[in-house]
């Protein structure tokens, strides 16, 4: 563990200093071709591109995180990736997702609501949406709390339905992944007597089950809570997971807030 802890110090310390160069955080450059290079270079030796290359792998290493191009969408890491890098970046877009790299070199990743497909989740009258309070941003990681997150608010449904993906081939290989939704019953909520289903679909799954859970036994009224989906096998399959809550008819609901779906390896 000590080696461990070691060894992800000295990635994050050279990320830091490629960064400080400016080199970390930018964006993998265009293909160019060899005459582009030439004319662009004015001409310049093969042995100054040797030195340049050089000088450039002695700032970054080599490690890379898996599909973190594909992830994130730049070629070279930085240390935010350690702290996490909210996704999709532009801030003209909600942010529907969370990735970052735990100290096993392992993805994890955060969904956020503003991603999730929920049935009635755009009329006001059944659904509604907020920012986190002050008491509920001290929960959190702050730096997620800057990020001034909306959470989904359930004012009043009797068809329970949401839904959320992840493609499966970002989960690092090797790792059984823990998925959970991060949730809170407010203390006016009723219509939970009846346990909701909660599904992870998998491409390839043929007999996997939904497991059933009474939210009024494992969510609390004041602070957030796990509630456990289930678990996946990163193999490096290629497919969305899909990740539910249902309870589709029954009584009416009302009182349940949802902060994100979290899912990272077991420890």
């Amino acid at each position: 563990m000590g080696l461990a802890l070691s060894r992800l110090e000295e990635i994050r310390t050279q990320y830091r200093m490629a960064a400080e160069d400016g080199e970390a955080d930018s964006p993998a450059p265009a293909p160019v071709s060899p005459t582009g290079a030439a004319a662009a270079s004015g001409g310049g030796t093969e042995k100054k591109k040797q030195a340049d290359d050089s000088s450039s792998s002695s700032k970054t290493t080599e490690w890379v995180p898996h599909k973190f191009s594909e992830i994130v969408g730049q070629r070279r890491p930085g240390e935010d990736m350690f702290r996490g890098i909210y996704l999709p970046r532009s801030d003209q877009q909600p942010k529907t997702k969370k990735y970052w790299v735990d100290g096993r070199n392992a993805n994890c990743f955060m969904l956020f609501p503003k991603g999730f497909s929920i049935t009635w989740g755009s009329d006001a009258r059944y659904w509604s949406w907020r920012k986190l309070t002050q008491e509920e941003k001290r929960e959190i990681d702050p730096e997620e709390a800057k990020m001034e997150m909306e959470v989904a608010y359930l004012k009043d449904v009797c068809w329970l339905e949401i839904r959320a993906k992840l493609e499966m081939s970002h989960l690092t290989p090797g790792f059984t992944y823990v998925v959970d939704f991060v949730a809170k019953l407010e203390q006016n909520g009723y219509g939970w007597s009846e346990p909701v289903d909660l599904q992870i679909n998998c491409p390839g799954d043929v007999d996997r089950k939904p497991r059933k859970e009474s939210l009024w036994k494992t969510v609390d009224g004041k602070k957030w809570s796990y509630v456990n989906v289930g678990e996946v096998e990163a193999a490096g399959q290629n497919g969305e997971m899909e990740i539910a809550m249902l309870r589709l008819g029954g009584d009416w609901k009302r009182g349940l807030v949802l902060r994100c779906i979290k899912i990272t390896p077991r420890p």
